[in-house]
């Protein structure tokens, strides 16, 4: 009989972290999965099976202890602006590998900053495997897997439904993206821009749409990871961005927050974000939108259109995606992990094998 293995979901409580214990609690022999955070009696509708764990990463002596006997931390919490890589520090600590779903391009740079501490200790850290970066990341390699060497331009299109089940934590995110500056892929380089909402291409119109839509010019952690691909070579992309349309969200606060940095200070984030998540929940049922997202990527390459998109999901379960994915190669030992700070753009997995796996939860559309 193999020895049990266990497993850590920090933010189970969350909208992603639901989507990932429906993923794989009860799913595989000897695992043993806990929900964990700062107040374990939160948890609810947690399945048979799966424990409870108090865990509040501001007591690192008493986290490090607790995390050391796992083997595997998934982490969901957030927004990972206020974290950024605390957890990750107290996972290496303890001696155990861990996954996040981070879009924070500042928690980013703390967090490949370990890099050197996690190889020191042999542990390693997955990190962007939620949406953007992650899913998007995976569907990029796909694309470019049948496009020709030369320029090409690059848009990451998310329509985010107002139907959808959106906690706090993604609302101070989405908060956390009106900065008056983004980050995108601009002439072959990671540049830090001006963001841009007025521009036509802020207009479009995705695959299953009637009309256009207006999308917001947003940060993305992909485009910095990107340039530590092996299989992609940002000197031939003349850019990439990442636009996101926040159904029922005004562009008056948009605009507001690209303007004024009082807005843009933590607390004022998390005081406006819990408002508008609570808000979200008591309302939704009654508000015009979708239940569900889409997420696009459309790339021109030598006067030709390679397009890739997934419809009809929610943003919590395409982010949990990866993760669950991740998790069950992991227990069943078929990641091939080396020390060290990684995102999707390494080498640490079997490409094949992870095609089969989202293929066989999610479907993808590709036209070229």
């Amino acid at each position: 009989m193999s020895k049990e293995k266990s497993v850590i979901l920090i933010g189970g409580h969350g909208c992603v972290g639901r989507h990932i214990l429906k993923e794989i609690a009860g799913k595989f022999d000897h695992v043993r999965i806990d929900v964990a955070g700062r107040s374990a009696h939160k948890a609810k509708g947690i399945p048979d099976g799966v424990g409870k764990v108090r865990l509040d990463f501001h007591d690192s002596t008493a986290a490090v202890e607790t995390l050391a006997g796992y083997d595997f931390a998934i982490l969901t919490m957030g927004p990972f602006e206020e974290f950024k890589s605390m957890p990750h520090k107290l996972c290496i600590e303890a001696g155990i590998d861990c996954l996040d779903v981070n879009d924070s391009l500042g928690a980013a740079y703390d967090i490949f900053s370990l890099d050197s501490l996690a190889k020191e200790r042999g542990v390693s850290v997955l990190t962007g495997m939620g949406l953007n970066p992650g899913l998007s990341t995976f569907m990029l390699h796909s694309l470019f897997k049948n496009m020709p060497r030369g320029r090409k331009c690059i848009k990451n299109w998310l329509f985010g439904g107002a139907k959808e089940d959106n906690g706090a934590a993604s609302v101070m995110t989405m908060l956390s993206y009106l900065g008056p500056e983004v980050n995108e892929i601009w002439k072959g380089a990671h540049r830090m821009v001006k963001a841009n909402d007025d521009e036509k291409n802020s207009w479009h119109r995705l695959p299953l749409f009637a009309s256009a839509s207006k999308f917001v010019h947003c940060p993305s952690v992909e485009a910095w990871t990107l340039e530590r691909s092996k299989e992609i070579d940002i000197r031939e992309i003349e850019w990439c961005d990442y636009r996101v349309h926040f159904q029922g969200l005004p562009m008056w606060i948009v605009r507001a927050y690209r303007k004024y940095a009082v807005l843009r200070s933590y607390r004022n984030i998390q005081r406006l974000g819990k408002a508008m998540a609570f808000f979200h929940e008591r309302n939704k049922r009654f508000m015009e939108g979708l239940p569900y997202s889409v997420y696009g990527i459309e790339c021109s390459c030598e006067g030709r259109d390679y397009i890739a998109y997934v419809a009809g999901y929610t943003v919590g379960r395409l982010t949990a995606l990866l993760p669950a994915v991740f998790a069950e190669h992991y227990v069943n030992d078929k990641l091939s992990l080396s020390a060290g700070i990684h995102s999707l753009e390494g080498d640490f997995f079997d490409r094949t094998l992870l095609e089969d796996s989202i293929n066989s939860k999610i479907d993808i559309v590709y036209k070229w």
